[in-house]
């Protein structure tokens, strides 16, 4: 708070909604314009219900004041004014990659190992276990590397993951790591693998694609 306060920073960004108790105070400081850019809907049927109550609650507040607000798409959005009555200055900005990160094909290479990859949301509903049954079946060596983070409803779920893969001798062909610091890291990561994991639940009630 004394590092925005002190410094010549005019624009906050802020992604992640239980930032929004801190970003409303910040909204308070003269000459400091708030983005708030929401990528995860809360969901307050699995996340820590206080926690949730207090973030909704710092949100809804927080988006009156917010120079700009942005969705992944325009379901979220419609979601968005209808829980907070805002209508100006709110963008849809889908959460794709520019084309300069998209590579061309890999070339073809005669090689009995098949190398899976994932970042993200790492939760049930994005990273299911069902994807180590797959795995399992698949006659030939395979690794899964998982980049990713764990939502507030979704705690220990890495752990689970873990479990079942154990369950089914797969422990030691999959692997766990933070987000890359830097977004162009985070592409390379992607361009060293072979087929990228993306999934969607067909009942999605939260529109976070």
């Amino acid at each position: 708070g004394s590092d925005v306060c002190s410094s010549d920073l005019t624009w906050v960004y802020l992604s992640e909604y239980l930032a929004c108790p801190v970003g409303l105070l910040i909204t308070y400081i003269p000459g400091v314009n708030v983005i708030y850019h929401e990528h995860d809907l809360p969901n307050e049927a699995e996340d820590d219900k206080a926690q949730t109550k207090g973030a909704l609650w710092a949100r809804k507040k927080l988006t009156r004041n917010a120079k700009l607000c942005i969705f992944p798409n325009e379901a979220r959005a419609e979601i968005f004014k209808k829980e907070t009555g805002r209508r100006k200055d709110i963008f849809c900005v889908m959460n794709c990659p520019t084309k300069d990160e998209v590579q061309s094909e890999k070339p073809q290479k005669n090689k009995k190992t098949l190398k899976l990859y994932y970042h993200g949301n790492i939760s049930e509903q994005y990273l299911p276990t069902t994807i180590l049954k797959a795995m399992k079946k698949i006659p030939y060596d395979i690794f899964f590397k998982i980049n990713g983070f764990e939502t507030p409803g979704s705690k220990n779920y890495t752990e689970h993951f873990k479990k079942i893969a154990r369950k089914f001798n797969l422990i030691n062909k999959i692997e766990f790591s933070n987000l890359a610091p830097a977004r162009y890291e985070l592409m390379n990561q992607c361009n060293s693998q072979d087929v990228g994991i993306a999934l969607i639940p067909k009942n999605d009630t939260i529109n976070n694609q």
